[in-house]
């Protein structure tokens, strides 16, 4: 079983070591997020040794691009109960809430992390990929082999910004229709029709259902301080009668790169690049001669180098 993280939702990672273990994650009180993992079964590989390594490494990892987090380890020992550990952290009832919630058993190691919300979250989507990452290093099978598609939905229609909200997608998608009625009083619980589509913990594609009400279209671009101004000619487009529509863009080269098991997205890019942003199969940028441009009713107005417009007739 695995409850995946909302961040870097890989589906192969779902750490198989035996029946007993799990990766779950818990969302209480709208202010602490658990990543727990059972590591009691692992051979014969102390929970805390992998503990301690990667505790080290992912607090770093928080202060530098998590600020707003706290990540706690902890761990139980005969030594030690991991209770006693968070008790000068959290509340009795907190702890409590927590001991109800998670099925722990001797030599089980935690990781908690508070703060944030969202920082939370991607810093605990990260601890759950650096362990898989750590436990396949001393030669544990983790990630389940083959193709894990899965699509992402019901994000948030907005965010909340640096001073004013923001759009998570943008400021073209439509609103979830059963939560259309809160954004006037409750914004930010407006769910859209956003979706990814990922494989193996990658996006691969992406898109959304678009606005086609004038009315919501300018609804939520009042909510997001946009000047509706330049905006007035799709506003006018939308008045004259538009269909509900949607799109999705996928990335063809992210996929064939994993399908592939590439080493690099390079090795299935069709026209690849180097360094200077030449292109190596067709020599690309180069000048063209001037009976190519007359070809296509075109002129070059930069200086044609002698070298590059002989090897381009």
């Amino acid at each position: 079983e695995c409850c995946v993280l909302p961040i870097s939702p890989d589906e192969c990672c779902v750490l198989p070591i035996s029946p007993a273990s799990v990766v779950c994650c818990l969302y209480l009180q709208r202010v602490l997020c658990v990543a727990y993992i059972s590591v009691n079964v692992v051979c014969c590989l102390s929970p805390q040794a992998h503990l301690t390594s990667l505790k080290s490494k992912l607090q770093k990892a928080a202060r530098r691009q998590f600020p707003l987090t706290r990540l706690t380890a902890c761990s139980s020992s005969p030594g030690a109960h991991w209770r006693d550990q968070l008790a000068g952290l959290f509340s009795t009832d907190c702890v409590k809430a927590l001991e109800e919630s998670l099925d722990v058993h001797q030599e089980d190691a935690l990781l908690l992390g508070v703060g944030n919300d969202q920082q939370v979250l991607e810093l605990l989507g990260k601890t759950r990929l650096e362990l898989a990452d750590q436990l396949e290093s001393q030669g544990l099978r983790v990630r389940e082999s083959g193709f894990h598609f899965l699509w992402v939905v019901d994000f948030p229609l907005f965010v909340a910004g640096e001073g004013a909200p923001e759009s998570t997608h943008h400021p073209f998608t439509h609103p979830h229709p059963d939560d259309v009625h809160l954004l006037r009083q409750q914004p930010l619980e407006v769910r859209s029709l956003h979706y990814d589509l990922v494989l193996n913990g990658c996006e691969v594609g992406g898109g959304s259902v678009r606005i086609h009400d004038p009315l919501l279209q300018g609804q939520v671009l009042d909510y997001l301080g946009v000047d509706q101004g330049p905006l007035q000619h799709l506003l006018d487009a939308l008045s004259s009668g538009c269909p509900p529509h949607a799109g999705i863009a996928l990335g063809i080269q992210p996929l064939l790169s994993l399908m592939c098991r590439a080493d690099s997205i390079r090795d299935v890019i069709a026209f690849p690049k180097t360094l200077e942003g030449r292109d190596p199969m067709s020599g690309a940028p180069v000048p063209i001669s001037e009976q190519e441009q007359k070809l296509y009713h075109i002129r070059s107005l930069a200086p044609v180098d002698d070298t590059w417009a002989e090897s381009a007739q």
